[in-house]
C-alpha cells in the first residue's frame, strides 16, 4: 500500500499517517468528522494576520497622533488658540491633518492648552544643551510633561552615545 491514498469523492491526496489509522472509503466522505485530517494548520487564519497587522498600524498611528497633539498643545499655549493668528499652531494643525488626525483630537488639544477641560497633562518646552562625541555642541528642544523624566532620558541617550549633557548656557 502506498503512502498516499486518493479519495474518490474529493479527488485529493490525503497522507496516511498517525491520524488516519483505519482508512476506508466511508471515512473519506464529505461529511465532517473528527477522524478526518484538518486542511488548515492550527492557529493560522486570515483574520489572525489582519488583526496583527491592524494592531501594529494602530500603535504607530497612536504614537504619531500623541506627538502631533503635544505639538498642537504647546503651540496653542504659546501663541493662543486661534490658528489664523498663530503661525506655529497653523503649521501644527496642517501637519496633523496631513496625517489624517481626526478633527475632534485637534480641537481637544487646542482646548486643553487654552484652559478648556484638562486631562492632567501640562506640556512645556525645555531646551537642553550637551556635547556629542568629538566636542560637537548640541541644543535639544523637548516638549514634556515631566522635566525629571526627560532629563534622565536625555542624559542616558548622551552617555550611551559617548556624549554628555551640559549645564544650561554652556553651548549657546
Amino acid at each position: 500500500m502506498s503512502f498516499w491514498a486518493l479519495a474518490r469523492s474529493t479527488r485529493q491526496f490525503i497522507p496516511l499517517g498517525t491520524e488516519l489509522v483505519h482508512l476506508s472509503w466511508s471515512s473519506l466522505s464529505t461529511e465532517p468528522t473528527s477522524e478526518k485530517i484538518s486542511r488548515h494548520m492550527a492557529g493560522h487564519s486570515k483574520w489572525s494576520k489582519v488583526k496583527r497587522t491592524k494592531g501594529a498600524i494602530d500603535v504607530k498611528r497612536g504614537k504619531l497622533f500623541s506627538k502631533l497633539s503635544k505639538e498642537i498643545t504647546v503651540a496653542a499655549r504659546v501663541g493662543g488658540g486661534d490658528p489664523s493668528g498663530n503661525p506655529r499652531l497653523r503649521t501644527a494643525v496642517l501637519a496633523a491633518r496631513a496625517q489624517s488626525m481626526p478633527g475632534d483630537n485637534i480641537e481637544r488639544a487646542i482646548k486643553r492648552a487654552t484652559g478648556g477641560p484638562d486631562d492632567g497633562h501640562q506640556y512645556e518646552e525645555i531646551v537642553y544643551e550637551g556635547y556629542a562625541p568629538g566636542g560637537v555642541a548640541l541644543i535639544v528642544e523637548a516638549a514634556t510633561d515631566n522635566k525629571n523624566r526627560t532629563a534622565a532620558e536625555l542624559r542616558l541617550i548622551f552617555t550611551k552615545n559617548h556624549g554628555n549633557l551640559a549645564s544650561s548656557g554652556s553651548v549657546s
